[in-house]
């Protein structure tokens, strides 16, 4: 009897700890694993306009290399990008066949039939993505939307077809394993080419005129400004990645572009 009672404390015990190691396992499987390290800007400037122009636009504008190998996901563009032409005019720089947006260069994972209204193109990093307006949380914080294939416009900054201003637009990096449309931002050169389409229709041709690192507590004001100097700012996060008080994992820094409207 005494043996019994002793094979089946055993037998009890062996279950608990099964028990517990699965409830471990468990527990890890809940928590959210760390965002991947961001791409860093291949370098960090700021020049005037005219000294962008006076760039070499056409190699700024060459589609930088990906790693063969790297698994970036569904939502990556790795396709070259081709920029449809405005509807008043011909092929221009950056130029390229007519298109709805759908066809090459909207990617791996783009839906299909995208209307070119509201929507960003920047070749050299593969960007072809929809554009939709976003507001501030209850934390202050910037929303973004939840399809990383899209990315988001400050709501309280100017307008895409705006005349003066910042057209603040941003997107995620990661989130949640997965990497957003933005995720090679900090490799754009100097005088790279961005091309924006307003609700309107409306193309504006950029030229990137800064690329710098900024931790979020300190970024430029003029960003958020929706009067003067008219520019596009384009912004992901970056930096070092640390956990937050309430469990979250952030990046402390944001990569924040800044590109001038082409005359």
């Amino acid at each position: 009897m005494r043996s019994r009672a002793v094979v089946r404390a055993v037998a009890l015990l062996a279950c608990l700890a099964l028990f517990a190691a699965g409830g471990v396992l468990v527990y890890r499987g809940l928590q959210e694993e760390p965002p991947a390290p961001t791409p860093t800007p291949d370098q960090e400037f700021s020049i005037s306009l005219e000294e962008a122009l006076e760039t070499d636009r056409a190699t700024a504008d060459e589609p930088i290399v990906i790693p063969e190998g790297i698994d970036l996901g569904p939502y990556v563009n790795t396709e070259p990008v081709t920029v449809p032409p405005a509807p008043d005019a011909g092929d221009g720089r950056p130029g390229g066949d007519a298109g709805d947006g759908s066809g090459p260069g909207s990617g791996q994972g783009t839906a299909p039939e995208l209307d070119p209204a509201n929507h960003l193109y920047i070749p050299s990093i593969y960007v072809s993505a929809p554009v939709v307006p976003q507001g501030v949380t209850s934390s202050n914080e910037m929303s973004l939307p939840t399809d990383l294939r899209q990315v988001g416009l400050l709501d309280t900054t100017s307008p895409l077809g705006a005349d003066e201003g910042s057209t603040l637009v941003a997107g995620h990096v990661t989130q949640q394993g997965n990497h957003g449309a933005l995720y090679f931002l900090g490799r754009l050169r100097p005088g790279a080419s961005v091309t924006t389409v307003d609700a309107e229709g409306a193309h504006t041709t950029w030229a990137v005129t800064s690329v710098r690192n900024y931790r979020k507590t300190s970024l430029p004001p003029e960003i958020f400004a929706d009067t003067g100097t008219r520019m596009l700012t384009l912004v992901t996060c970056g930096g070092p990645i640390i956990r937050t008080s309430d469990g979250r994992w952030t990046h402390t820094d944001n990569i924040v572009v800044i590109a001038r409207p082409v005359p």
